[in-house]
């Protein structure tokens, strides 16, 4: 039976496939600022819809009170001022709060001030009211742990809502929010968006400060961002976060004007490559793979050049590579705990993340210097490869398959091996961009015949959130007038890769 609650607006949040949750965070800040509806009144809604979804959606960890003080003190003209928010409960801190990263480890660690994007969030008089679910260390696609339990997917509660950033993509899907904090070291943000038909955003490297807390984590490829339902909110929430602060060791270039603004200026024809093939070695569905031939019929309609190419690297080196990475940078994460607590978390962590520490002790530090550096010339090699063509905007799949099934990833049954690789096959197009910089944002752009959401990716150059913005302001306009149809016979590629043999079976 579909569970129904009053949402931020009083309209409905719901679960279900067919749940349209209104309005998006713009035009909820437009009538908190014309009085329409009062701060105190969206705040209640909000919180009346999480207290009534969250028993089954597992999505808030903790609730916390709104810091009234810096609400009196916000600025008030910011499109989306007291809008009700939820911050992940993972990196980013809020004054008072432990920040649980998906575990019970940290639960004395109590932050004692804000993370800058924190204070950014509430210079704009966002109502921060809780925090949201993720895995343990964020490490999986999914959002499944001991600690608080699954996070479902608001449009199929037997599926994922994906990983990390799940909890504050289920809570977004189920209209308890309008957009919620999240961030993406391997695809944490563009993942759920993908799974739950939102508009997920990772912004370039050095984009949004990660101070006081992170450095280069993840070798420089972790971002924070927020998940949406719309472009024009995910422009909106970047100009809130975006600057650097003093010490980053990485700043992006400045944008020319206001993000939100670059959604609506005059666009003219965008290179587009359309990549088929996933970049770390999966097998792509065929059903999500006519979605996204039809998305870029839908590019070619609006008068954009796309040309159907591969990626000029070896996917399964890449994967290679990548396969030492990941496990270091999640082991750093438990390494820190136990040198705060003392004492070692090898027989309380869960089967996956137990394996990823194993692997991360005996990962020798030159063969992960290695490996960074061959990531390094990937990356230089990829914007050689846009610049050379002419592409501005990479166009793929966000993920190879479809939303899987709750205990898709669980160690204990599949063995942590084996669910490792399920993790390097369900990011084998996200990775990509944390390992350039570049800026990526996934747009619910197509349904499987299940249906269930089909992101498709759109990964820019470095620096150029502005493009990205607009192009995929452009195709959810194109989208929302007429539906993106699939093209299950699509002509023939302008080129073929080679370098395409051994893949794994997609999701299903």
């Amino acid at each position: 039976m579909e569970t129904q609650a009053h949402s931020v607006a009083g309209s409905v949040a719901r679960t279900g496939r067919d749940c349209r949750p209104e309005p998006d965070a713009i035009e909820l800040g437009r009538q908190l600022r014309t009085g329409e509806v009062s701060p105190g009144r969206a705040l209640d809604n909000a919180r009346s819809a999480a207290y009534e979804l969250n028993s089954e959606l597992n999505c808030i960890t903790r609730f916390v009170d709104v810091d009234e003080r810096s609400f009196a003190d916000a600025d008030r003209n910011v499109p989306v001022w007291g809008v009700p928010f939820l911050l992940k409960d993972a990196f980013a801190t809020l004054r008072g709060a432990p920040t649980s990263n998906g575990t019970g480890f940290y639960d004395s660690d109590v932050a004692k001030e804000d993370s800058v994007l924190v204070t950014r969030l509430k210079a704009a008089g966002l109502q921060i009211f809780g925090k949201t679910n993720c895995p343990p260390f964020n490490s999986l696609a999914t959002t499944e742990n001991g600690a608080f339990g699954s996070t479902p997917n608001p449009l199929d509660k037997t599926r994922s809502a994906g990983g990390s950033s799940g909890g504050s993509a289920a809570a977004v899907a189920a209209g308890i929010v309008p957009a919620a904090h999240g961030s993406d070291g391997a695809g944490s943000i563009r993942i759920p968006a993908a799974y739950c038909g939102l508009v997920g955003l990772k912004p370039s490297r050095g984009r949004i400060t990660l101070q006081p807390v992170l450095g280069e984590t993840v070798n420089g490829g972790m971002s924070e961002g927020v998940l949406t339902r719309t472009v024009r909110d995910s422009a909106a929430f970047l100009d809130i976060l975006a600057g650097p602060a003093p010490g980053d060791s990485c700043i992006a270039p400045p944008p020319h004007g206001t993000f939100l603004d670059a959604i609506d200026a005059p666009l003219g024809p965008v290179g587009v490559a359309v990549v088929e093939d996933a970049f770390a070695g999966a097998a792509s569905d065929a059903d999500c793979l006519s979605i996204l031939r039809g998305a870029a019929a839908h590019c070619e309609r609006l008068g954009h050049r796309c040309d159907r190419t591969f990626l000029e690297f070896d996917p399964m080196a890449y994967r290679a590579d990548y396969r030492r990475i990941w496990p270091v940078s999640v082991g750093r994460s438990i390494r820190a705990v136990e040198v705060r607590q003392g004492a070692s978390l090898q027989q309380r962590l869960d089967p996956f993340n137990r394996h990823l520490y194993a692997l991360a002790s005996q990962t020798e530090a030159i063969d992960l210097v290695l490996a960074v550096e061959a990531m390094q010339r990937t990356a230089r090699r990829f914007f050689g490869w846009m610049e050379s063509r002419n592409i501005d905007v990479v166009m793929s799949l966000t993920t190879p398959g479809g939303v899987p099934e709750l205990g898709h990833f669980d160690a204990q049954r599949h063995g942590a091996p084996e669910v490792y690789e399920r993790f390097l096959d369900q990011t084998s197009y996200t990775t990509l961009a944390n390992v350039t910089g570049a800026p990526a944002v996934s747009l619910p752009l197509g349904r499987t015949p299940d249906g269930l959401p089909v992101g498709i990716q759109l990964l820019g150059r470095y620096g150029d959130e502005a493009v990205l913005l607009a192009l995929a302001a452009q195709l959810e306009a194109a989208h929302a007038r007429s539906p993106v149809m699939p093209v299950t016979n699509p002509t023939a590629k302008t080129e073929t890769d080679p370098s395409q043999s051994t893949k794994r079976n997609p999701v299903r």
